[in-house]
């Protein structure tokens, strides 16, 4: 995998986990389940009732002969005690079987578990122990298998029970079925976030050196009146407590001698870990609940794929050709997807197109790119069937181009509002980050395919005719953001009320990540794919995981046995607390506040090699952690309005962070001193707090030259924005957001 790559997957998947694997969950789903049969956790084969099928009778019998021998753990790791248990990962671990009857069967690795003590504490990392589940599947009869769990032991081990992160894991919380009816149907959000959050807090104060009196001493001698006070106020505009806030690793106040904000300080640390939510995976597989691969469940799914592409950058790699002694890369890999196109004359065909991405994907083409290329998935697919990894399916549609000539970058999100990082930060952090300026992490890219050489046909071609498509089909964008109507996507626990009475967004996210991640591959089956994967890609989506592998449409009958409703719905923002700053809004966040970097390091650039601050609104999409590759997703509701673009992953909090395009800006009424979450629109500008948009880069490039596009079809005029689009002169109040009290559930 290039270098890059590498970067961005350390960046977003190898955050330091305050919960290594997920103890959070609900009461396990029985075996007669009949709505959700993917979510069945393993169970030891020894612990379930005796079976009656004479073949599984024989696989059960044959299962106690064998022995598993493992002759990797990572590509690292050979041996057990080299490694704790709680840092394996399923697909990385190697193994083969011996006993006379091990060739007639197929094995597989499903889950990881750790081992406990009678309180449910996770104790691995002291004891080396642990248990591995098994799928042993007859190859006579590929339909019959079991579920057979080993104890393994040997694992490098510490007396006080840390692991290689550095963490205490936390101990196991058992949800009692009463509890969760109570949680989401007499709840309200805060509520809701009152208990989730008092539990969280508890787990943080287990782990080393974050309740230390030494832990964020920047802050200073904070008193209790000033905590009081803070306190009061952070309720009225939903914002939780200074020291909880401290614990999260979020932005603070610091004060002067007459109790005065003085500024903000900032955790000017590497982000600190984050756990998940036993919201976001109850009655699921907790390990695999991160979005599904390769598969279409719905027409808005195969609607997106078909307006997505990959696109990667190759520059010369200078430290490793340094190294090696001759010319070396370093490809740079992302999502991108139509956003735009210049309107052609009459009966021609577009040939100038505009791509969103992160600005982070972007920043790969610089002046010294080499070469480029994107890659597309063609009309072919239909929803329901399976694809391969982009390497191997004949179904994508591969180009590629020499050095920078036909692409250019028209909007990045760096620097885009009036006011910098520092002038809301005190003491030595205002003068430490005075030339580090902000970023939301978006991109425009203009590529003129003609200038490429590509005929009409081959444009239609790679944007899939694109231009022709029913308007109801095309990008479009959402006028209110979450944060201003988050009733829109507060969606009911309750999956009765879900399927019957809910008539808000659901939101659709589809990107291209290294298929090294693929943890759905099957060993066997799927070996040849296994072989290339760590050179290709995974189309992948934030579809439910129980429709991976049980969403074929029957051969005679033609259907699912899945609802249309349930294959039609999307997915919703992510119940995760470490992230959240708005307590009565799952899923909404302040990236100043937050997460204003995501992992050790700032994002640098060419342009910005001081780093840039992560500033604005962000969603945080659930069931979508997929691994490095899908930065530049787009997020969607089921109107194919676009909502925000993904540009993080964390599989320890199993969520993600999306940058939004809209922000009506939000007062918090001096609690973070001068500062208020700001102002603005990316798309269509005027936000009163921005200083650039893609419409004002656009007509400061093509205004005079009287351009049109598709999204802006009577051109780029302050007065030709559409009225939904234009904001009040005033920051959003509390008072002027729409809100449920109370969860529909």
């Amino acid at each position: 995998m290039n270098m890059k790559i590498k970067k961005i997957k350390n960046i977003l998947l190898g955050i330091s986990p305050i919960f290594p694997i997920l103890l959070v969950t609900s009461c396990e789903t029985s075996k007669d389940d009949k709505q959700n049969p993917q979510e069945k956790l393993p169970k030891d084969t020894e612990q379930s009732e005796t079976p009656n099928d004479a073949t599984i009778v024989q696989i059960y019998n044959d299962a106690k002969q064998l022995k598993f021998n493992f002759t990797e753990y990572d590509h690292l790791h050979k041996k057990a005690s080299d490694i704790f248990f709680t840092s394996l990962e399923a697909e990385s671990i190697k193994f083969n079987v011996t006993g006379d009857k091990a060739s007639l069967y197929e094995y597989r690795i499903l889950s990881l578990a750790p081992d406990k003590d009678e309180k449910g504490q996770t104790i691995s990392n002291r004891t080396g122990k642990g248990k591995i589940s098994f799928e042993i599947k007859s190859k006579l009869n590929p339909e019959k298998s079991i579920i057979h769990t080993i104890e393994v032991s040997g694992f490098k081990n510490n007396p006080q029970n840390i692991g290689a992160d550095g963490i205490l894991p936390p101990s196991e919380f058992v949800l009692p079925k009463s509890y969760a009816a109570q949680y989401a149907t007499d709840f309200n959000q805060i509520q809701r976030f009152e208990k989730d959050n008092e539990d969280y807090i508890k787990t943080l104060k287990r782990q080393p050196g974050l309740d230390d009196a030494n832990f964020r001493s920047d802050l200073g001698s904070v008193t209790e009146e000033q905590k009081n006070k803070f306190n009061e106020l952070a309720k009225s505009v939903n914002q939780d407590s200074y020291d909880n806030l401290k614990l999260k690793g979020f932005t603070l106040p610091v004060y002067d001698s007459n109790g005065s904000v003085k500024g903000l300080h900032l955790y000017d640390a590497p982000e600190l870990g984050k756990g998940p939510s036993w919201v976001d995976v109850v009655k699921r597989n907790p390990y695999n609940s991160k979005g599904i691969p390769r598969v279409l469940i719905n027409e808005h799914y195969r609607d997106i794929a078909l307006q997505t592409i990959r696109i990667a950058f190759n520059n010369p790699d200078e430290e490793k050709t340094k190294e090696l002694g001759k010319p070396t890369g370093r490809l740079t890999s992302g999502t991108a997807w139509i956003l735009d196109y210049v309107k052609p004359e009459s009966g021609k065909y577009p040939t100038k197109w505009y791509y969103g991405t992160n600005l982070h994907v972007a920043d790969a083409l610089t002046s010294k790119t080499t070469d480029w290329g994107i890659e597309v998935l063609s009309k072919k697919i239909n929803i329901l069937t399976k694809l391969k990894v982009n390497q191997l399916d004949d179904r994508y549609i591969h180009k590629g181009f020499q050095g920078q000539n036909g692409i250019k970058k028209i909007f990045t999100g760096d620097n885009y509002l009036k006011t910098k990082p520092s002038d809301f930060l005190a003491d030595e952090q205002k003068t430490k980050y005075a030339n580090n300026e902000e970023f939301i992490d978006f991109a425009v890219l203009e590529i003129d395919f003609k200038a490429l050489g590509l005929s009409e046909a081959e444009i239609k071609e790679v944007t899939n005719d694109y231009a022709n498509l029913d308007q109801s089909k095309k990008v479009k964008f959402i006028s209110n953001s979450y944060l201003k109507d988050y009733s829109k996507i507060d969606f009911p626990l309750s999956r009765q009320k879900l399927d019957n009475e809910y008539k808000g967004d659901s939101l659709y996210i589809l990107g291209y990540p290294t298929a090294a991640g693929d943890y759905f591959l099957k060993p066997y089956e799927e070996d040849d794919q296994k072989k290339v994967a760590k050179y290709t890609y995974s189309l992948w989506t934030n579809a439910e995981t129980k429709f991976y592998g049980d969403i074929l449409r029957d051969e005679n009958t033609g259907k699912s046995k899945y609802t249309d409703k349930e294959l039609k719905r999307g997915n919703f923002l992510s119940y995760e607390i470490g992230y959240r700053s708005f307590i009565d809004k799952p899923g909404v966040t302040d990236a100043f506040l937050a997460s204003h970097r995501v992992g050790p390091n700032l994002h640098t650039s060419e342009t910005a090699p001081n780093g840039l601050i992560n500033f604005g609104l962000e969603y945080m999409p659930r069931h979508y952690v997929p691994a490095g590759g899908s930065s530049g997703s787009s997020v969607r509701n089921q109107n194919y309005e676009l909502v925000g673009i993904f540009h993080a992953a964390n599989s320890s909090a199993n969520a993600g962070l999306a940058a939004a395009f809209r922000s009506e800006g939000y007062d918090y009424k001096g609690l973070y001193g001068s500062y208020n979450l700001p102002q603005y629109d990316l798309i269509y500008g005027g936000g009163k707090d921005q200083s650039k948009s893609y419409r004002e880069e656009m007509k400061k490039l093509y205004e005079s030259k009287n351009v049109k596009t598709e999204l802006f079809p009577d051109g780029f005029a302050d007065d030709k924005v559409p009225e939904k689009f234009k904001f009040n002169s005033t920051t959003s109040s509390t008072s002027q957001e729409k809100t449920t009290e109370k969860g529909k559930s």
